[in-house]
């Protein structure tokens, strides 16, 4: 590999072209000026600082892994020309990366890791996501930005991690494929199932923040759930299930379901849980669907062959008769 303290291609010239021979290591700032461009030829580049795609400039990543492993904060301006978007992305060591520049939207073809330790800012605007995502770490928009990470494959999407990853608000936009949820993950934003796919989470818990929600469209607030858009769980009492940290007295949905293997069917089993009265403390609830007659159920003939297992924690001084809860 090759390494340098700082790097910047820049030319004079209409069109000026610098091609990788082998991997790059830069240690700080890497910059790619006007009228230059810089041509990976398939080979990783390691970036220990900021990364300055400049207007009128063109990166061409290709097959490879373009790599932010920064002890701090770090920047990828992007102005110029990203070659049909970054393939690979990695955040890793103490990466916290933010991004910036006239682009609004960051392409990643390939995979995008948030390793562990790292954060992801997006500063406001769009990645699209056309591969898999292991997050273990932090995904973060400001405030008042509507910034977001979607998944736009065509094929099989996988979200994995260590367990202790948080994304701010998600979105899932496919065309074809799925999306599977493969370790626990946290949400502090919204996600967003935007087109006719499930979101499997398997056995793993979906933890939703105070200030996260579920949507089911590109934009706005709609609801509209169904047997083809919805959290998909594996319907067993054992499933960590979806769970929500309530922090107002809104009703919140939990749109979630399974599928039956026995009659090839797949089962909206929306909850819809309230507290309409203010507690003194809040706390949370985890529900899930269990595709299974209750344990407690007698007979054979009497009750539902399904249930929802629900718990609360971290709640104090609820009001009497404020609790409210709806099963369908």
């Amino acid at each position: 590999a090759f390494s340098s303290t700082n790097q910047t291609f820049t030319s004079t010239a209409a069109d000026a072209s610098t091609i990788l021979a082998q991997d790059i290591i830069v240690y700080n700032n890497f910059t790619i000026g006007a009228n230059s461009r810089f041509i990976a030829n398939n080979l990783d580049v390691s970036i220990g600082a900021d990364f300055n795609v400049n207007a009128g400039s063109t990166y061409t990543p290709g097959t490879n892994t373009t790599i932010f492993n920064g002890n701090g904060a770090q920047s990828l301006t992007y102005s110029g020309t990203i070659t049909t978007g970054l393939n690979n992305l990695s955040l890793s060591e103490k990466a916290d990366l933010t991004l910036a520049g006239a682009q609004t939207t960051l392409a990643v073809r390939g995979n995008l890791v948030i390793g562990s330790g790292t954060t992801l800012r997006d500063n406001g605007r769009l990645i699209t996501v056309a591969g898999n995502i292991t997050n273990s770490g932090t995904h973060f928009r400001p405030a008042a930005g509507a910034g977001s990470i979607q998944l736009i494959g065509t094929a099989a999407q996988i979200i994995d991690g260590d367990g202790n990853g948080s994304f701010n608000n998600l979105t899932i936009n496919k065309t074809g494929g799925s999306v599977t949820m493969n370790s626990p993950m946290t949400f502090s934003g919204e996600l967003r199932l935007a087109t006719n796919y499930r979101f499997n989470i398997g056995s793993n818990l979906l933890n939703l923040g105070p200030n996260a929600t579920v949507y089911s469209s590109l934009a706005g607030t709609d609801q509209n759930f169904a047997q083809n858009r919805m959290i998909l769980t594996n319907g067993l009492a054992s499933d960590g299930g979806v769970k929500k940290t309530y922090s107002s007295t809104n009703e919140f949905i939990f749109p979630f379901g399974f599928y039956n293997a026995a009659n090839t069917t797949y089962y909206y089993m929306p909850a819809y849980i309230q507290f309409s009265g203010v507690p003194t403390t809040y706390g949370s609830v985890t529900s899930r669907p269990v595709n299974d007659r209750h344990p407690l159920a007698q007979g054979t003939n009497n009750a539902l062959r399904t249930y929802w297992k629900t718990t609360s924690s971290g709640f104090e001084g609820i009001p009497t008769s404020s609790v409210t809860l709806r099963y369908f």
